[in-house]
């Protein structure tokens, strides 16, 4: 699904469609990350997309909009933001840089507008002392400073998984 990011309890002014280009890879030790477009959002579409994913199964994590194709922010449903967050934590050197990047920004972001819960931004979160590459960390501190910061007219794109 598609929609506007706002602030919590705000409703966008307006409704916005653009056509996303999707990109998605399982996390596992043998996954490529390949950022082509795999499938589309299609602006006009009514509803949530159905993609076909048979490489993607329930118990494996995966990852939406890979080395950040698109300009987008992803959220998923809870298990599987929860399964992202055991994987950062066990090993997130599954997980690309700048996709991890990704992930901090995003659950900030989806923190502050009432996405997602402060405890499972939390738990996401809990591998970042053990990070040692310099996008993720940047990231934080960046994307941090940022959600403090109240949101402006500026208003980002959220896709939903």
């Amino acid at each position: 699904e598609q929609e506007m990011l706002v602030r919590a309890g705000q409703q966008a002014d307006q409704e916005r469609r653009w056509d996303i280009p999707l990109t998605f890879s399982p996390v596992t030790s043998d996954a490529r990350f390949d950022a082509f477009a795999q499938d589309w959002l299609v602006a006009a579409a009514d509803g949530p997309l159905v993609v076909d994913t048979p490489q993607l199964t329930k118990d494996t994590p995966f990852l939406v909009n890979i080395d950040v194709y698109g300009y987008y922010r992803v959220t998923y449903d809870e298990a599987s933001w929860l399964s992202l967050a055991e994987t950062l934590r066990t090993d997130f050197t599954l997980i690309p840089p700048l996709n991890r990047a990704q992930i901090i920004c995003d659950i900030l972001s989806l923190e502050r507008s009432g996405h997602v819960s402060t405890e499972l931004k939390e738990e996401v979160l809990s591998y970042l002392g053990e990070e040692d590459d310099f996008a993720p960390n940047l990231a934080f501190e960046r994307c941090s400073a940022y959600v403090k910061e109240e949101f402006t007219d500026n208003e980002a794109e959220l896709f939903r998984i």
